[in-house]
């Protein structure tokens, strides 16, 4: 009996300072990543559609801070990437553990690089300030440590920060976005207000005439209640499929732009909510490791494939002709 349960103790010791896998926190780095790079290209998409739009006099403003913005997103590409680069560093460690010297310095190394990337990206965010030097001192930290669970108690608290920090910057870009979603619609119609307010107009007068033809049907003979109707409705029809050539595309234009915009929002709120995801997911890895257990990646894995699911949506929207 001492000896079964002498292996029982001895089993569960062993399974619990088994290195956990590491892979699905790597790879939904990576999706986070493939948001990130295709999050530029809406966000520019909403700008030029916008700016399309503006008046002349605005037009200026909004050019240069398209400029501002293609610089500073390149800051958030190279930080994500490093991010991209840390997350394998430390999968590499777990899969090798024989070979944790050499992979951890993969890990001090993805640190560096995050330092350099860090330096263009702090001034293009609020919170970001020294975040550069802190990583710089970190990365140096890293290097001096001998086993995975200290290297990433090591770096747990300013990982979190970085993850953090791309959140609420994600989180201020998506707010621009809805700003740009609630207006668009009035955007696109000034151009055309005239022409909208007099069909708005005649439309009107469509439904004025149906309630008089029920008025009348009740105390005139039906014959003589259409009649009137149909002759008073002759020219407003002749209006308005006159006025569907232009009316039509324009109203197919404004709803096509405001479903865009509504698969853009979300997935930049999907991509704010991952990030903010994957630095619990690193706290979690953090106290997993220290205590010999294995980390639960369901809500890192389920904010990644959200992700990918929204980039599909609209990939394949953008494909419709």
């Amino acid at each position: 009996m001492g000896g079964k349960a002498f292996l029982i103790i001895s089993g569960f010791m062993l399974a619990g300072c088994q290195t956990p896998d590491l892979r699905p926190f790597r790879d939904s780095t990576a999706q986070i990543h493939s948001s990130v790079l295709e999050a530029k290209d809406l966000f520019l998409e909403e700008q030029e559609r916008v700016k399309d739009l503006v008046p002349d006099a605005a037009k200026a403003t909004l050019e240069k801070q398209i400029e501002v913005f293609k610089t500073n997103w390149a800051a958030r590409v190279n930080v994500m990437e490093s991010m991209v680069k840390y997350a394998s560093s430390l999968a590499s460690v777990a899969e090798a553990p024989d070979k944790s010297k050499t992979a951890l310095e993969g890990v001090g190394q993805s640190v560096s690089e995050l330092a350099i990337a860090a330096g263009p990206y702090a001034p293009a965010v609020e919170g970001a300030k020294d975040i550069a030097l802190e990583l710089i001192d970190l990365a140096n930290r890293v290097r001096a440590v001998k086993q995975l669970k200290k290297a990433v108690l090591t770096t747990d608290k300013d990982m979190q920060r970085v993850a953090r920090i791309l959140s609420a910057d994600f989180g201020i870009m998506r707010r621009e976005l809805e700003d740009k979603q609630s207006s668009i619609r009035n955007l696109m119609d000034d151009p055309l207000s005239q022409q909208l307010q007099a069909r708005r107009q005649v439309e009107k007068r469509v439904g004025a005439l149906a309630e008089k033809l029920t008025e009348n049907l009740r105390g005139q003979p039906l014959n003589n209640a259409v009649g009137g109707f149909n002759q008073d409705m002759s020219e407003t029809q002749k209006y308005l499929e006159e006025s569907d050539k232009w009316y039509l595309p324009h109203k197919a234009r404004v709803e096509l732009a405001e479903r865009q915009l509504t698969e853009h929002v979300k997935l930049f709120r999907d991509t704010e909510a991952a990030l903010a995801q994957w630095g619990k997911a690193h706290g979690e890895l953090t106290r997993a490791l220290q205590e010999g257990l294995a980390p639960d990646w369901t809500l890192l894995r389920q904010s990644a494939d959200r992700i990918e699911k929204s980039i599909r949506k609209i990939t394949k929207q953008d494909d419709k002709p």
